[in-house]
């Protein structure tokens, strides 16, 4: 009877290929994780109208600032994280495993508060348009699942 030994697999199989992810590949996965800087930039048309009025354009040039920097840092750290992970990978290379399962965990809950809170903002929108029913009741009406 023969054994045969497994052996581990070689760095090429368990790590990202080198020189595979250039600058616009970088960009792109900057702005896809941004996204929800980005998305909450929308709410300014209405924040002029209906809020802080004059001062809501600031918002942009705070959220672009932001971008910006958080765009030089994910760069800078691309250099030196080979993994396909998102913030976790990140986090976790820099401050712990704990800490990074920790971020995925506050990532999901980011993800799902802003979710409801464009639910809130819509039901809100209409309440105010359309006035039929009030904000609560435009929010937790039923959605078309095939929209």
């Amino acid at each position: 009877m023969t054994t045969t030994r497994s052996t581990p697999q070689s760095d090429s199989q368990t790590t990202l290929r080198t020189g595979r992810l250039g600058v616009i590949g970088i960009v792109f996965f900057v702005v896809a994780v941004a996204a929800p800087l980005v998305g909450m930039t929308g709410a300014v048309p209405v924040a002029i109208v209906l809020g802080n009025g004059a001062a809501a354009p600031g918002a942009y040039l705070v959220v672009g600032v932001t971008l910006l920097l958080f765009s030089v840092g994910y760069a800078a750290m691309s250099q030196r994280v080979t993994n396909a992970g998102a913030f976790f990978a990140y986090i976790g290379r820099g401050l712990g495993h704990q800490l990074g399962s920790a971020s995925a965990f506050v990532s999901i809950l980011a993800y799902l508060t802003i979710q409801l809170a464009i639910y809130g903002f819509f039901g809100g929108l209409l309440g105010a348009q359309v006035g039929l029913l009030p904000w609560w009741a435009w929010t937790s009406a039923p959605r078309c699942s095939a929209c």
